[in-house]
């Protein structure tokens, strides 16, 4: 009873909360016990913490039920110090049981803390830090607070006490610590860069998670590592660092091993970190990975040392100019097609100085006379700067110009001496005109030829024509019989004599009008087995009179022909008499007809006779053209009978196929087109 009667006496006063207004002595005494640890006060004592606790900062105290006891100004002023209607919000508390709520003159029972944090203050009796978010006329404070268990003289808990503490700055500066870094480390995840620390001993202390990517080593793996047995300081704006440095270093390579085992070369930089006081604490700093950069670096020399030796072993003239037309680059042959200006090929001429300069000194054949408008010719040309022309210089060499504007604006070009080929051009084009000449010499004479050969055949055919006919009433002995045997024999042979010239004049016309292209073709359906069969028996005395013997292979009932029934028979009696000729008696001269498996309907005259080499099949072919063309030859004949066989068959769009072999006889085939064919 005495226990609970003074803990009434310790936190009511006419049977009302105290609610802070008029604090018993009692409570200033215990609360301050509780804050400062003091075990007895003074009635003046008690009067001054009580004005320390007015002025201090927001300060409660409540009964065991969370009924407010005491609260000083300022935590009033933190619960009323607010507009008429507007509430106090608790934004986020992070307690250890639950939720506070802060307590107000109006309400004098709400409960400052939940029960359990109440348990636990009696449980513990310790304190209870509480940190809180409240948000005034649209502005957020922070607050920590600390709840601690207020005893009496024995030790016995009476109330729970409270102190707030508005931690808005040092949460503020918190949040910006924090958000700084974060920035810090978002920064290093995205910058090429990576991020280093070491002590005074040059041990790292951090490393940035970007060292992954370039050493292939996780940062904790290099914590405590000497930067020195991680890599080499190779070369820098003075001398490599070591560790008595302690001034700033910038841009010095170091080369380091990685994890594969492979070298990498960084760029370092580093800046010494003082304490307070100004002693040296070790440096931060920042590297960076160029290995790639160096390795793309040299092989772009390479290729730069390469494309300048290609340029230089080109056979043709280079030069590249920039997108104002001034000289990059040349190579020697540049200089050397153009000698009077190479002295001006330098980095930054121009081109139109080059042209002018080489027009005034005599460089160009093409601008004697009038520089300026070969000049401005030149510059058109190079405005286009897309096809290529020819360019004559002084000393009569002639040099192909070939100008190309690239993508970026830069001209590249070329020079390629063509001299030799303008040259070949010249003797192509006149041994051109010395052949037309000739041609024309040619068809002139040809023409000439063909007409004395139509006015002599005109003008033999009328005494032939007389000859044999007089001499054929002669063999008839129309007038009377001739006495002499001689006398027959005579006008026999005058008549064989004369039928012959009759068909060597007509031979030779065929061949003329054939030359000339003025052979026609009178066509019609013809029956070719009947055809062959009576060439057969136009050539059978002279193959009895040779012991020759004449056979035909053909089918029954062939497909006919659509051809010049008269030049049919004149190429056939051509083939046979010849096949005849040729062959020793006892041989044999077979003639065939079938449609080959192309479609092609093909005449053949195979015989056994002497044959022809091989070298000489191109001259049988010509016109007179014979093997033995000595006047003593054995065989009789004109050379005619090939030659303008070949051009008829020709004129059906047909081909005269000869195949010979010596002592093994020769074969003549001629090939009509299925377009010829009929059923």
């Amino acid at each position: 009873m005495a226990r609970d009667s003074a803990v009434a006496d310790f936190g009511r006063r006419d049977g009302k909360t105290t609610g802070g207004e008029h604090p018993s002595p009692r409570i200033v005494e215990h609360l301050a016990r509780a804050l400062h640890g003091h075990a007895e006060l003074s009635r003046s004592g008690v009067n001054l913490q009580h004005e320390l606790l007015a002025s201090a900062a927001p300060i409660y105290a409540a009964d065991r039920a969370g009924s407010l006891l005491f609260a000083n100004p300022g935590y009033k002023t933190l619960l009323q110090g607010r507009k008429p209607g507007d509430d106090v919000k608790r934004i986020g508390d992070a307690t250890p049981a639950g939720g506070t709520d802060l307590v107000t003159d109006d309400e004098p029972n709400v409960r400052l803390l939940s029960p359990e944090a109440l348990v636990l203050v009696e449980r513990e009796m310790g304190s209870v830090t509480l940190e809180h978010a409240l948000e005034f006329d649209g502005m957020v404070r922070h607050y920590r607070s600390r709840h601690f268990p207020i005893t009496d003289r024995e030790g016995e808990l009476v109330a729970v006490g409270g102190i707030y503490q508005d931690i808005s700055r040092e949460r503020a500066i918190a949040e910006r610590a924090v958000h700084a870094q974060e920035r810090l480390e978002d920064i290093a995840r995205l910058v090429s860069d990576w991020m280093w620390e070491v002590d005074r001993d040059f041990n790292f202390t951090y490393v940035s998670s970007r060292v992954m990517e370039v050493f292939g080593m996780h940062p904790r793996l290099l914590l405590g590592t000497d930067i020195f047995e991680l890599g080499v300081f190779t070369e820098g704006d003075g001398e490599p660092p070591d560790k008595s440095l302690r001034t700033p270093f910038r841009d010095y390579l170091f080369r380091v091993i990685g994890a594969d085992g492979r070298a990498r070369l960084c760029r370092l930089s580093g800046m010494p970190i003082f304490d307070t006081a100004g002693a040296f604490i070790g440096y931060r700093g920042t590297g960076t990975d160029i290995t790639a950069q160096l390795e793309a670096e040299e092989r772009a020399s390479r290729a730069q040392s390469q494309l300048a030796a290609a340029i230089e072993s080109s056979s043709e003239a280079f030069a590249l100019f920039d997108r104002d037309n001034r000289l990059v680059i040349c190579n020697t042959r540049y200089r050397d097609y153009l000698p009077k200006i190479a002295d001006l090929m330098s980095p930054g001429v121009t081109y139109e100085e080059l042209l002018i300069k080489g027009a005034e000194r005599g460089q160009f054949a093409d601008a004697a006379g009038d520089v300026d408008a070969w000049v401005a010719r030149e510059l058109d040309n190079l405005r286009d700067a897309q096809g290529a022309y020819e360019q004559q210089l002084n000393d009569g060499r002639w040099l192909k110009v070939s100008d190309q504007r690239m993508a970026d604006g830069s001209l590249v070009c070329l020079r390629t001496d063509i001299t030799e080929l303008k040259q070949r051009e010249n003797a192509l084009r006149q041994a051109e005109e010395s052949s037309r000449t000739a041609r024309e010499s040619a068809e002139i004479a040809n023409r000439a030829k063909s007409d004395f050969l139509a006015n002599v055949s005109h003008e033999l055919r009328t005494p032939l024509n007389a000859i044999i006919g007089f001499s054929e009433i002669i063999m008839a002995e129309m007038f009377g019989p001739l006495e002499q045997e001689q006398y027959k024999e005579y006008i026999k042979d005058i008549h064989d004599s004369g039928t012959h010239l009759y068909s060597l004049i007509n031979d030779i016309l065929d061949v003329s009008k054939a030359e000339a292209g003025k052979l026609d073709l009178n066509e019609a359906v013809v029956d070719v087995s009947d055809t062959i069969d009576r060439c057969m028996r136009l050539v059978s005395d002279r193959a009895t009179r040779a012991e020759v013997t004449l056979r035909r292979d053909i089918a029954a009932n062939p497909p006919q022909l659509f051809v010049d029934e008269r030049k049919l028979k004149q190429i056939l009696l051509n083939l046979l008499s010849n096949a005849v000729k040729f062959t020793p008696p006892g041989g044999s001269v077979t003639t065939t007809a079938q449609v080959t498996a192309d479609g092609w309907y093909e005449i053949a005259v195979v015989d056994t006779g002497i044959g022809i080499a091989e070298d000489d099949l191109a001259t049988v072919m010509e016109a007179f053209g014979q093997v033995d063309s000595t006047l003593a030859r054995k065989y009789e004949g004109t050379g005619l009978g090939l030659p303008l066989t070949k051009a008829m068959v020709e004129l059906h769009d047909g081909i005269l196929d000869l195949r010979s072999e010596i002592d093994h006889g020769t074969t003549v085939a001629i090939r009509f087109p299925k377009e010829r064919i009929r059923a």
